[in-house]
């Protein structure tokens, strides 16, 4: 509620018309701006209010319906039990009744043979079987009943397993699913395996060229100091060419024949080195593929475990949520009533801000000055 006392207090100390009404409209577009707001946020309220109640009923509405439809599951199953129990009742009934009937149909048999004798006697044992004839008769429809109850029990209880077979199918399917999973993960765990053990043969042909590329380079390097052997020879024989000729000729075709040695082992070092590397090409492309083959493992094992997580919240989660709605509507029923209070208590102000304008009001009137000719406010008790 908006403060006109300032607007109040300028209306009882106006003295000319124009200040007067200045007072009276300032404070009534306070008063208005004040009720357009509260009108604003009472339509808003509203609006959520309504959108609340459709959301509370629809709310409900499903809790209604699936509390009847609990409630027609417990019926169902305690109709089946009671119809199972009169079944089992009628079943005995009917066999005692035909055990009764046995008695009657032999005690009728041993009136009959008694009839020449005592013909009053069998007039008695003639009523005593219509009676239990009739008994009979009235047992065996009531057992038909029963039997027939018992059968729709049966059709009912066959529903309720046909439904828990559905529900153990999915059960099934989704472990199938997870199981489909696990080999995939079983599948990729073994091409790493795989890939590690040709990584490691790949690694000891490696280690193997590189012997061989060692040697091949001990053999050059040999041949190397082979080489300048020769030529110190070559150098002795040039200065005694005159007299070795022919030794000279002969460390020349050593040198070229080492010479031929060395660019072989080097041709053959290259080509080790060329194989060392397509093999560690292919030694890294298997550690991807293992790394690949690990992530998609982990992958799967991860969304296996969310899954299972998941389930496991579901039904935490439903529990939560219904206790936090619980409470929401509890917190709902609290802000309501505070608010119904504060829109009462507004109501109440606005009334006596009003009743003290119109007191206000009833005790002014008006009249011209005579010196400058202005409308001049006159306060009356």
């Amino acid at each position: 509620m908006a403060d006109i006392s300032v607007e109040i207090e300028q209306l009882r100390k106006a003295e000319y018309g124009e200040e007067v009404r200045e007072a009276f409209i300032s404070a009534m577009e306070k008063m208005n701006a004040v009720s357009e707001e509260t009108e604003s946020a009472e339509a808003a309220r509203v609006q959520v209010e309504e959108k609340r109640v459709q959301e509370e009923n629809t709310r409900s509405q499903n809790e209604e319906a699936r509390k009847t439809a609990e409630k027609e599951r417990s019926a169902a199953e305690n109709a089946r039990g009671q119809a199972e129990n009169a079944r089992a009742l009628a079943e005995k009934q009917r066999e005692e009744s035909e055990n009764t009937r046995n008695a009657s149909e032999q005690s009728r048999v041993e009136a009959e043979n008694a009839r020449s004798a005592n013909d009053s006697k069998w007039n008695a044992s003639e009523k005593n079987r219509s009676e239990s004839e009739a008994a009979r008769v009235k047992a065996e429809v009531a057992r038909a009943d029963a039997e027939d109850k018992r059968v729709k029990a049966e059709s009912a209880r066959a529903d309720a397993e046909n439904t828990r077979a559905i529900s153990e199918k999915t059960r099934k399917t989704s472990e199938n699913f997870r199981d489909e999973n696990e080999k995939s993960r079983k599948t990729a765990e073994n091409n790493r395996s795989a890939a590690e053990e040709s990584r490691v043969r790949a690694e000891s042909a490696r280690n193997q060229e590189e012997s061989v590329r060692s040697a091949n380079e001990s053999n050059r390097v040999a041949n190397e100091k082979n080489r300048a052997s020769s030529e110190q020879v070559r150098n002795q024989a040039e200065d005694t060419r005159s007299q070795a000729e022919q030794t000279r000729t002969e460390a020349e075709n050593r040198r070229n024949s080492s010479e031929n040695t060395r660019n072989s082992s080097e041709k053959a070092r290259d080509a080790a080195e060329t194989k060392r590397s397509q093999t560690e090409a292919s030694r890294v492309s298997a550690e991807e593929s293992r790394v690949k083959a690990e992530n998609s493992r982990a992958s799967t094992e991860k969304s296996r475990s969310e899954a299972e997580a998941a389930r496991k919240n579901a039904e935490t989660s439903r529990a939560s949520a219904e206790t936090s709605r619980a409470s929401a509507e509890t917190a709902r029923v609290n802000a309501e009533k505070v608010r119904a209070e504060a829109s009462e208590k507004a109501t109440k102000n606005a009334n006596a801000a009003a009743e003290a304008v119109m007191a206000q009001v009833n005790h002014i009137t008006f009249q011209i000055d005579p010196e400058d000719g202005g409308l001049n406010i006159v306060y009356t008790e």
